[in-house]
């Protein structure tokens, strides 16, 4: 799976339980990766939101294709 793939997913399952009160740094520790890797794949916290936006959007898009 693509790494950024996977910060996306692992942010969604970090949403449902905590809503945005959560940091980075804990992303990257869950992902076992360094917390500079997840920014240079996902930019900041903000943008990594709106990614996560785009990717429940194109999920739903295409379940209902």
């Amino acid at each position: 799976m693509d790494a950024k793939l996977m910060i996306i997913k692992e942010a969604l399952l970090i949403f449902s339980v905590n809503g945005l009160n959560f940091s980075m740094d804990s992303l990257a520790t869950k992902l076992k990766m360094s917390k500079r890797t997840v920014y240079e794949l996902v930019g900041s916290k903000e943008n990594l939101i709106c990614l996560c936006q785009d990717y429940l959007k194109m999920s739903m898009k295409n379940a209902l294709l």
